[in-house]
């Protein structure tokens, strides 16, 4: 199949269709996966269009949307317990106020933006050194 044949929208959907799919046919669960996938595709289109392979872009004349993602977690780049107490106390050392910005943000599964807004009507510190709050 030579280049030009991208000129066909519906191919480059299925094209596009193709990338939201991994290797065994099951659905790429990671949207950066997806979009780094299209990225891809996409810088190969404008290669082509600059080289007079193609006389257009092919996404232009296309609306395509990548799948929404399941959410699941993905497991390679949540650090476990043992690597975030590295991290915290290292944040500590820096400056006081990051030990406890990283560990609020690890401990409590906050996004930066919430652990910023905490404030001490948000949580119930506990009555003991060994209590949960």
């Amino acid at each position: 199949m030579h280049v030009t044949a991208l000129s066909d929208g519906a191919l480059v959907r299925k094209a596009l269709d193709q990338a939201a799919v991994k290797l065994e046919g099951t659905g790429a669960v990671a949207a950066n996966t997806i979009n780094r996938r299209r990225g891809i595709f996409y810088g190969a289109m404008k290669y082509a269009v600059e080289f007079n392979l193609l006389t257009a872009h092919p996404f232009d004349r296309i609306s395509w949307k990548a799948p929404k993602s399941d959410g699941a977690i993905d497991t390679r780049t949540v650090v476990g317990p043992a690597a975030a107490a590295m991290l915290i106390d290292a944040a500590g050392e820096m400056a006081p106020h990051l030990k406890a910005f990283y560990a609020v943000m690890y401990y409590s599964a906050l996004r930066p933006e919430e652990a910023l807004h905490l404030r001490p009507e948000n949580y119930i510190r506990p009555n003991d050194e060994t209590g949960w709050g």
